[in-house]
């Protein structure tokens, strides 16, 4: 008896333990897309590479910060947030317009917002 009752204590440590790495895991996951937003939003706000900037991170970005995206004929995408619109074409090669992009920084700096 004294045996099962020590493998339950066992089984019942592994099984907190298996808990809690289980809840560090999706601790992780929920945090890291959050991390990588505000690290690209900080490479869109510092501007040293505008041209580099990925055309699918700018919009997924933007759509976080409470744009709707509208499709519109052709490759250009237009970006809605109250009375701002935002107006994108995705050049070569899957990056974003520099020229875009600036508007985009000014935007965000006019309405100050944040991730």
């Amino acid at each position: 008896m004294a045996s099962r009752e020590k493998n339950e204590r066992t089984f019942g440590a592994w099984e907190e333990l298996a808990k809690d790495l289980w809840r560090d895991a999706l601790r992780r996951v929920r945090n890291r897309p959050h991390e990588q937003d505000e690290k690209l939003f900080e490479k869109l706000m510092s501007g040293t590479n505008d041209a580099s900037l990925s055309f699918n991170d700018l919009c997924s970005l933007l759509s976080k910060l409470g744009y709707t995206e509208r499709k519109t004929k052709g490759s250009h995408v237009i970006f809605q947030r109250e009375s701002s619109f935002l107006n994108l074409q995705p050049s070569t090669g899957g990056k974003a317009k520099a020229y875009q992009v600036r508007q985009v920084r000014q935007e965000l700096q006019r309405l100050n917002l944040k991730p």
